[in-house]
Order: structure tokens, then sequence, then C-alpha cells
């Protein structure tokens, strides 16, 4: 039994148009999963940014501790001091990215901590210095450096994560960008066979 001529019609508009718009969600979504993957590049990027940020700040906070104790130089003082709010400042950043990121709040919540001590220990030093007591500013700073030990095993963990992160990321953006190298001529040549099908179907019933 042949089909009517308005139901001709609507096979005629309604395949192209559900191949259309299954070609245009499996784009959608390549496209998406690329912006995804490129969402966690950079926010890896930055996780080790302010991570090598706070440390240059905590390692300036010494430096400018023990060459204030040496040389008098107000300069050295004003970089001890500034130091802790630069630090105070990245691990606020951290706790804000790390938020919503699970995998990953355990071992930052561990960087803040050791961060923490570092700065209070420093802190804690310069004051016995002002009071004159050498030795109990060397005994915060050993304190310091074993605080500044652990943080650096704990960045060297979080700098792996991150390194595997950006790695996969890069191996995933670039099956996607394969994936939509292959559907585009796929799904345009479908597209004109379909087109040229369909147009064939029409005709050879229809006077």
């Amino acid at each position: 039994m042949s089909l009517s001529l308005s139901k001709k019609a609507l096979i005629l508009v309604a395949i192209p148009l559900a191949f259309e718009i299954v070609f245009v969600v499996s784009l959608a979504t390549l496209l998406y999963s690329v912006d995804r993957e490129r969402e966690r590049e950079n926010h890896a990027r930055e996780v080790t940014g302010r991570v090598n940020a706070a440390l240059t700040a905590l390692l300036d906070r010494f430096s400018s501790c023990v060459l204030y104790h040496v040389s008098d130089s107000p300069s050295f003082k004003k970089r001890f001091e500034t130091s802790r709010v630069k630090i105070q400042t990245e691990i606020a950043a951290l706790d804000a990215i790390v938020r919503d990121h699970p995998e990953e709040k355990a071992a930052i919540d561990r960087i803040t901590e050791l961060l923490t001590l570092a700065v209070e220990n420093l802190q804690r030093a310069q004051g016995q210095l002002e009071l004159g007591s050498k030795i109990g500013a060397a005994r915060m700073w050993m304190r310091a450096d074993k605080d500044i030990n652990q943080l650096l095993s704990a960045i060297d963990e979080i700098v792996v994560y991150q390194t595997k992160v950006l790695a996969e990321g890069k191996v995933a953006q670039a099956g996607y960008r394969r994936a939509v190298e292959i559907i585009l001529p796929v799904g345009l040549l479908f597209n004109v066979l379909l087109a040229v099908g369909l147009a064939f179907y029409f005709n050879r019933g229809t006077t």
C-alpha cells in the first residue's frame, strides 16, 4: 500500500529533522566536554599557582625575619609583615577554589594548616628577637623549618595530582577534537545522501 502525499511529505521533513537534532546534540555534548576539560585545566593551574605563591611568600617571610635580625633594616621588617598578609590572602583563595572539589580539599587543608603553623612560629621567632632572646628565636626558626619541610612534601603531592589532571585533560581534549573532526564530515556526507535518497523516494511515487 502506497503512502499518501501528506505522509511522504511528513517523512521528508521528519527524518532530516531527527538527524539534525542528533547531529547538533552530539556536537553540543562534545563541545561541553571540551569546556569542562578546559575548566579542570584552568582550575589545576590556579591551585598550583596559588600554592606556589603562598610558599614563595612564606620563604620570603622566613628570610626577612633572619635578615632583619642581622641588618636591623626597616625594609626587611616591612617585608616580614606584608608577607603574612600575602599568605593569608592565598590561603583564603585556596579555600574558595577547592570548596566544591572534595578530591582536593583534604590536601589543601593540610597545606593551609602547615602554612599557618609556619607563619605563627615565625611570628614567635620575631617576638623572641625583639625580646633579645636569640635562643628562643632559633627554637622558633627550627619549628618553622620543620613546618616548611612538611609543607614541601604536602605541596609535592598536590602538584603531582594537578600534573596528572593536566595530562589527562590534554588527552581528553585531543580525543574530543578528533571526534569533532570525524563527526563533521561524516555528518555532512550522511546529510547529503539522506537528502538525495529522500528526494528520490518522494519523487518516485509522486506525479
